[in-house]
């Protein structure tokens, strides 16, 4: 059976995690360094529970789930599962993972990260998912930290690390938030009561073979929510779905008509003011102090979400303005050379292009950036815009592409991309970044892309 049709159901789980918790038995996680497993791995070793895990090489996050109490495997193993009495696995790995091989063949029930994350959340009475092309985790981090300085409780679940540490947050139980990925369609596995949409953008191409089957996908994730949708008005994919939508829908944006709605936007040199209003009656002023204007529509929906669920528009109001982001969405990591060094997720065409713009009105006016595509099939299918929207750059340096679960099939290449875009672009292999940086390149550095740079940001030793 793929592993991508693979369900144990929310109440099996529950009686399997019951017998665990009784009986002392481990739960294995595999790919336990991977965007939302470590969150799992985070609450269950909190809660007492015995867990090991596996992924490849080694990292922080290791040593920090390590000193939790994780039993950690740096290779992945049949030997490591035997004993486990469940395995969580991510849908990045193949069905010939030999992990998931083993748990099968022995009679050890699997359950994906997605089916996991349902479970945890499933008692909630408010449960909030955060999807979106863009700006998940940033949008689930701000919900997290307004959460935090309120007197409700909430749980969380990112696939990035939140705003104070940890991809988790234990609460009383009432509230669980959760970012919610549309690969493979794994938000679909959700049931929530309020369900954020940001953006709808064409991306994981390796799954949706086109715009509508993702759009698709959407109406059948925000059509669950129990209380409603908060939808981007300005985002065209997402306004393009609306009408689709069969559950209750509250629009956010810039539009006069917008139910939340934006205005009176003012950039300075380390904040943006706006002003938010609710169905035509202001909530204030809010001051936000981390980079682009995306992030404005970012923050409307964490104070929309926050608000609907009973938080003061005060609260609200002052965690929004300690919000300091989160690792790898423009942050600020020291210096090289002299020269300002930014580190940012950007994987798409218009996140790269919003990072740029965003840099520039922080007033970068020499720009470099260092680019890392992820996964052959996204790095064709968006070729296009990859090309235009590094253009928008001073020099570029494109390194190799990261091919996570994927095999070139299709012939691209970092070397062809750097060519496409011209004389600004050279290719450079990791180990020569900081070489091809003082030969071709000025001003501020920004490392996109969604692949581990932890070995280019080593060999350009940065100072903090």
């Amino acid at each position: 059976m793929s592993v991508y049709n693979s369900s144990l159901g929310i109440i099996r789980i529950k009686e399997i995690m019951k017998r665990i918790k009784e009986t002392g038995g481990r739960v294995h996680i595999c790919g336990v360094l991977g965007a939302g497993q470590r969150g799992i791995a985070e609450l269950l070793l909190r809660e007492g529970v015995r867990v090991s895990g596996s992924d490849a090489g080694a990292s922080r996050e290791e040593g920090e789930l390590v000193a939790l109490g994780l039993e950690f495997y740096s290779s992945h193993e049949r030997e490591n599962v035997t004993g486990a009495a469940l395995l969580i696995y991510t849908l990045a790995i193949s069905d010939d993972n030999p992990e998931y091989a083993a748990a099968k063949e022995n009679g050890i029930p699997t359950v994906s990260r997605a089916e996991f994350w349902a479970y945890l959340s499933s008692g909630a009475e408010e449960c909030i998912t955060v999807a979106g092309s863009h700006g998940k985790s940033t949008v689930t981090a701000m919900i997290a930290h307004i959460f935090s300085k309120s007197e409700k409780s909430a749980s969380v679940l990112s696939g990035s690390k939140l705003y104070g540490g940890g991809h988790s947050r234990l609460g009383d139980g009432k509230t669980f938030v959760l970012e919610a990925c549309e690969y493979k369609d794994s938000f679909l596995k959700f049931s929530p009561s309020i369900a954020i949409i940001n953006n709808i953008e064409l991306d994981h191409t390796d799954y949706f073979k086109s715009l509508d089957a993702l759009k698709s996908s959407f109406v059948k994730y925000a059509s669950a929510a129990k209380k409603f949708v908060l939808l981007n008005t300005d985002d065209f994919g997402a306004r393009s779905i609306k009408d689709r939508i069969s559950a209750r829908v509250l629009t956010f944006g810039t539009s006069p008509d917008a139910f939340y709605r934006i205005s009176n936007i003012a950039v300075g040199a380390t904040e943006y003011v706006f002003t938010l209003s609710r169905e035509g009656e202001s909530l204030g002023e809010f001051c936000l102090k981390i980079p682009g204007i995306f992030n404005v529509q970012n923050a409307a929906a964490a104070i929309a979400a926050a608000y609907e669920c009973g938080v003061s528009v005060d609260t609200a109001r002052s965690a929004i303005a300690d919000f300091g982001g989160i690792e790898r969405r423009l942050e600020y990591i020291g210096e090289y050379k002299s020269r300002p060094v930014f580190y940012d997720y950007a994987h798409h065409p218009t996140e790269i292009y919003a990072g740029i713009a965003a840099l520039r009105a922080m007033g970068a006016e020499v720009l470099t950036v260092v680019f890392k595509s992820h996964t052959y099939s996204r790095t064709a299918d968006l070729w296009d815009g990859f090309v235009r929207s590094l253009s928008f750059a001073d020099y570029v340096v494109v390194g190799d592409v990261f091919a996570a679960r994927e095999k070139n099939e299709r012939g691209v290449s970092a070397a062809g991309l750097a060519a496409q875009i011209g004389e600004r672009a050279v290719y450079s292999s990791d180990e020569d970044v900081p070489s091809a940086l003082d030969r071709s390149t000025r001003g501020t550095v920004v490392l996109m892309g969604a692949a581990d740079m932890t070995d280019i940001i080593s060999r350009m030793k940065i100072k903090k």
